[in-house]
């Protein structure tokens, strides 16, 4: 070959190796290895639940070492589809990824199935790849089994028939249910799963080994029937509790029900306070379909016009979680001239025995002071809620003595995280039997009188008991009182509060009719039963600031009055801005930590009446 055409050879190989170079240079090189893009799964869900977006997103780390927008692909097996969004709505297959210089960004879908199976999501970016397998968990959805959601229609049937097949599913996907005794006993439990919509419901029964999954988007009300009065909805309770002692009645076992999924609208809440998990009660009375509770003329009562939203009773291992509460809607319900505001709901959830005032089985409250421990019904024998836990319950606008829940009875129970805007923010009173059993109001009341004439059996012995009772996190916004203690008849157990905040309420702790000495107890009516709580953690009882003139100068000042003359623990309205404890407080000091700001003024406010 002529010198020409070597020197000439050479010289394209040369320009060849250069051009690559420079295009290089300006384009990127395409190359999965060294200084190409690298993928990682950063974050997934351990399973997700048949019909419902799924509660957490996959999460890619992605670099891109090149100099141009590479696409990462993201791919899926079996029958499920991938989102962009928290509500999955907008479909998704891939993103494009700027030149990032190898520094990760994260991207990440949301997986909706309608199909139970286990399933790999793939995410791919110029040769590199990462991928994650999961669970999609088998569930019952309450549309399928009949409800709408849509309108306001009742969906009473439907959540009822709902509940039952999710209890006689044989598919029990959820591993982990509520622990059900001191030795952590956790069973699996059947899903049921509640999308988003409204749902005007009635009473059901829960059952056992039955997790309800209630999407954040939910929102549920009282009945639709215009010619019915307005029921309590759940109840965890077995059917029979207050005919029988625990012994005959089993209770029903294992069930949750918990807010899921993420919220299609922001929420404004405290600082610390998260509601983007959690489902509606909208318990405002103004917004029912079904008729509020009247007297015999037909007059709404003054308060207390809806019942309960949940009654937990005869129940063993259960949960409630992730609950947003509003009580009314159309602005704050202040104190009226009768010591309540007109027309506004009674507390969202109660916490009691079954057997409440059937004296045919209960007698002497196991540990009542009325009647000698010889002739008390055990606390063994009782029907009433064991082994709970009930956390992270923002409950709005709640008027007077009412609130998010009223604990009258239970055993070990946890309750964490519990804020109310109005009302009471933890209310534990024992031993209430109702004006229907009060010989003074009843001629066939089986109560002795106040005076101790009648027979046998007097109206506040009646099987409700706290023990083993913990609470944290507690949180009273511009209401009445952060905790109230009322034991009436009840001599109760250990109950600890840790981490208590009152902000613009009346009162930090008030107790009622704890007192050994009924001439001095604010009730006559109630009989020297007790609360001894201990307290610990962080209590900051916080006012309103006044003026020289004793004018509020933040707004509110005394948002709510109190609607009873308790003694109180921690009062805010101070005429002479000094702590008080109550002289009949039993425990008689101060809980460690606590601090106290900007006390309310004394004034002219006055207490409300006594009901």
């Amino acid at each position: 070959m002529p010198p020409f055409y070597s020197v000439r050879g050479v010289f394209m190989r040369v320009f060849s190796v250069f051009s690559s170079f420079f295009l290089m240079f300006l384009f990127g090189c395409d190359s999965a290895t060294a200084g190409g893009s690298t993928l990682a799964v950063f974050s997934a869900p351990v399973a997700t639940t048949r019909t419902a977006c799924s509660y957490e997103p996959i999460t890619f780390n992605v670099g891109n070492n090149s100099r141009i927008r590479q696409t990462l692909t993201i791919s899926t097996t079996g029958s499920a589809q991938l989102y962009s969004d928290s509500q999955c709505q907008v479909p998704v297959t891939e993103f494009s990824i700027s030149p990032n210089g190898g520094n990760k960004e994260k991207r990440s879908v949301y997986v909706l199935d309608s199909v139970a199976e286990t399933i790999t999501v793939k995410g791919a970016i110029q040769g590199a790849s990462a991928s994650t397998a999961f669970s999609v968990r088998h569930a019952v959805n309450l549309l399928e089994e009949g409800a709408n959601g849509l309108d306001v229609a009742d969906d009473s049937a439907a959540f009822t028939s709902a509940v039952t097949a999710a209890s006689v599913s044989l598919t029990k996907d959820y591993p982990n249910g509520p622990a059900q005794n001191a030795a952590g006993l956790s069973l699996p439990q059947s899903i049921l799963y509640v999308p988003a919509g409204n749902y005007y419901l009635g009473k059901i029964f829960l059952k056992s080994n039955v997790r309800i999954e209630v999407d954040a988007n939910a929102t549920f009300r009282f009945g639709a029937d215009p010619t019915a009065t307005c029921q309590t909805v759940f109840f965890f309770d077995s059917a029979n509790s207050s005919k029988a002692l625990a012994s005959v009645e089993l209770p029903i076992t294992n069930v949750s029900l918990v807010g899921v999924g993420i919220s299609s609208v922001a929420r404004i809440s405290d600082a610390g306070w998260d509601t983007s998990h959690s489902f509606t009660i909208d318990s405002d009375p103004s917004h029912q379909i079904c008729k509020w509770k009247a007297d015999g003329n037909g007059v709404p009562f003054t308060a207390g016009v809806l019942p309960p939203f949940s009654i937990v009773r005869n129940v063993t291992g259960f949960l409630i979680e992730n609950v947003l509460s509003y009580q009314t809607y159309s602005g704050y319900p202040m104190t009226g001239p009768g010591g309540m505001p007109a027309g506004f709901p009674t507390n969202v959830f109660v916490f009691q025995s079954g057997v409440a005032g059937n004296f045919t089985l209960i007698k002497g409250a196991g540990g009542t002071t009325q009647y000698a421990a010889a002739v008390q019904t055990p606390v063994s024998e009782f029907t009433h809620p064991r082994w709970g836990v009930y956390r992270n319950h923002y409950n709005l606008n709640a008027p007077g003595g009412y609130g998010p829940a009223q604990f009258q009875s239970g055993e070990n129970l946890s309750v964490e995280s519990i804020y109310s805007k109005g009302g009471v923010a933890l209310r534990l009173e024992t031993d209430v039997a109702g004006n229907g059993l009060d010989p003074q109001v009843n001629a066939s009341s089986p109560c002795k009188d106040y005076t101790g004439k009648g027979k046998d059996y007097r109206c506040y012995a009646w099987g409700s008991k706290l023990d083993q009772f913990h609470a944290s996190k507690i949180k009273c916004f511009a209401g009445n009182a952060g905790v109230y203690l009322s034991a009436h008849g009840q001599i109760n157990g250990a109950v600890d509060i840790q981490d208590l905040t009152t902000e613009n309420c009346y009162v930090g702790v008030t107790e009622e009719a704890n007192n050994l000495d009924v001439s001095v107890s604010s009730d006559p009516h109630l009989l020297s039963g007790q609360f001894i709580p201990t307290f610990g953690g962080k209590f900051e009882i916080m006012g309103s600031q006044v003026d020289e003139l004793d004018q509020c100068s933040v707004g509110g000042c005394l948002a709510q009055h109190p609607c009873s003359t308790a003694n109180t623990f921690v009062p805010n309205v101070m005429a002479n801005y000094a702590t008080h404890i109550s002289d009949s407080a039993p425990w008689g000091v101060l809980p460690v930590g606590l601090t106290q700001t900007e006390y309310f003024s004394n004034g002219s406010r006055e207490s409300c009446p006594k009901p």
